[in-house]
């Protein structure tokens, strides 16, 4: 089974619309590194149909497009607008901006999570030299 969590070969997949029938039946796409068949996700976002390829485990790749379909969505109503390019753009910044701010609240955590670390280390060892 293909780990959920994405690596950067992971998202190299072709975006194929149901629109562009130039593209439809093209072959299978590989990797680079191991050419492997690519798995065949077909996906809806934003009342378009899409074939995503990737390595990516075809329930992830759903829930993905739930979740970017459902930021588009969000966005065209809050908004009052229909335009799919310019749904994409707003979601891809709130997106980025979820990223961004989990980033930087996982860093604090991090640091926070280290003094507290470094603290029991010191303790562990002050009561390791009082029983020596």
């Amino acid at each position: 089974m293909v780990s959920s969590r994405a690596k950067p070969r992971d998202l190299l997949f072709l975006l194929r619309s149901q629109t562009a029938p130039d593209l439809q039946g093209a072959p299978p796409l590989t990797t680079c590194d191991n050419l492997l068949p690519m798995n065949a996700v077909k996906v809806q976002i934003f009342g378009q149909i899409y074939t995503i390829r990737g390595e990516l485990d075809e329930r992830y790749v759903q829930k993905l497009a739930a979740y970017v379909d459902e930021k588009m969505s969000a966005i065209a109503d809050g908004t009052a607008t229909i335009d799919t390019q310019k749904a994409a753009v707003l979601a891809a910044l709130a997106i980025a901006d979820e990223l961004h701010t989990t980033r930087k609240d996982r860093t604090e955590e991090e640091e926070l999570l280290r003094e507290q670390a470094e603290r029991c280390l010191t303790l562990v060892e002050r009561a390791l030299k009082q029983t020596a």
